[in-house]
C-alpha cells in the first residue's frame, strides 16, 4: 500500500531549475523634502558609496537610515527552469511575482495575497512601448552614443584587462574580497552620470553559464527599449565571471543622487514543483487599473 504512493502518477510533477536569491537596496534623498534633511545629502550618499564593502549592509543602512536618506530593501527570488521563469518580490501591498512561459509569450503578473492577475502579452507589451516611447528611446540612445565615454584613461595602473576595448567596458582591478561568501574581484565602469561597480566571482563556472543562459533564453521579459542593461553589458565584456554585487551611483539633473545596490545571495540548481509556474485557477484576472489602486493602496 505504501509503495503505491510512490509511483509516478502520485508524484508531484517537477521540474531542474537554477534558482538565485537577490537583495535590491536604494539609497536616494528627495529633492521635494530637503528642508527635512540635514546639510549636503548627496555628499552623504556618495560617502556611503565609499565604505562599500567594508562597512556590513546593515551597518550601512543604519547610517543612511539615521542621516534621514530614503531607503528601501527588497529581497526577491528568481527560478528559471527551460520554458518558464517565475520572480518572486515583497511589495509594499503583499508577496507579489511574474511568470512567464516561452510557449504562450504571456507576462502574468500575480498578487497573492488578493489573489488576482494580470496577463498581458510580451508581443503586445513591446509594441505598446515602441508606440509610446520609441522616439524618446531612439533619441536618448543617440544623446549616450554621443556623449558616454569612460573616466578610466587606458593603461592605468592595476589594471588587468588586455582588452583593447576596455575603457569602453568594465576594467578589472586588482582588489579581491569575500562578497556574500564568494571570492570577488572589483571592476569598474564609470560613464557621465552613472558609477558602476561591480564584485564578481569565478567561483561557481557552472552556475556563471546557467545564468548567461537562461538570461539569454529569457531576454524578451527584461528587455528595455534603450540599450542594454547593466548586467547585459557585464556579462557580454566578461563571460566567465558571475556578478555577486553590483553598486551603482546614479547623478540626475535634478541633483538627485541614487545609491543602487544588488546582491546576489545564494545560486543553486534545484529540483522545484511545476505548479510553481501556474496562476491558481480560483484567482480572478484584474484590470491594469486595478493593479495600480492596488500599487497605491487603495
Amino acid at each position: 500500500m505504501l509503495a503505491s504512493f510512490l509511483l509516478p502518477e502520485f508524484l508531484a510533477a517537477q521540474t531542474t531549475a537554477l534558482i538565485i536569491r537577490q537583495r535590491n537596496v536604494e539609497i536616494r534623498y528627495d529633492m521635494s523634502d530637503t528642508l527635512a534633511l540635514p546639510a549636503a545629502p548627496t555628499s552623504d550618499i556618495v560617502a556611503l558609496r565609499a565604505l562599500l564593502p567594508e562597512m556590513p549592509l546593515a551597518e550601512l543602512i543604519g547610517l543612511a537610515e539615521k542621516r534621514g536618506l530614503e531607503v528601501s530593501v527588497n529581497n526577491s527570488e528568481a527560478i528559471f527552469a527551460d520554458e518558464q521563469f517565475r520572480l518572486d518580490m515583497q511589495a509594499p501591498f503583499g508577496h507579489t511575482s511574474l511568470i512567464f512561459t516561452r510557449t504562450d509569450s504571456v507576462l502574468y503578473n500575480v498578487l497573492w495575497q488578493q489573489k488576482r492577475y494580470t496577463a498581458q502579452s510580451i508581443t503586445k507589451r513591446r509594441k505598446l512601448r515602441q508606440n509610446v516611447s520609441g522616439g524618446l528611446d531612439s533619441l536618448r540612445k543617440l544623446v549616450e552614443e554621443l556623449h558616454s565615454s569612460d573616466m578610466q584613461p587606458e593603461g592605468q595602473p592595476g589594471l588587468h584587462s588586455t582588452r583593447r576595448d576596455s575603457t569602453a567596458g568594465y576594467l578589472r582591478m586588482q582588489e579581491v574580497r569575500q562578497v556574500n561568501g564568494f571570492s570577488c574581484t572589483r571592476f569598474e565602469k564609470n560613464s557621465p552620470g552613472m558609477q558602476h561597480t561591480v564584485w564578481a566571482t569565478q567561483d561557481v563556472p557552472g552556475l556563471t553559464q546557467d545564468l548567461h543562459q537562461a538570461a539569454d533564453r529569457f531576454s524578451v521579459v527584461f528587455k528595455t527599449g534603450a540599450g542594454k542593461t547593466v548586467e547585459a553589458t557585464f556579462r557580454h565584456d566578461w563571460p566567465d565571471w558571475l556578478p555577486v554585487r553590483t553598486v551603482a551611483l546614479q547623478t540626475q539633473p535634478s541633483g538627485q543622487v541614487i545609491l543602487m545596490l544588488e546582491d546576489v545571495l545564494s545560486i543553486s540548481n534545484s529540483l522545484v514543483a511545476d505548479s510553481v509556474f501556474v496562476v491558481p485557477a480560483y484567482f480572478r484576472e484584474a484590470s491594469f487599473f486595478d493593479l495600480l489602486n492596488t500599487n497605491m493602496g487603495k
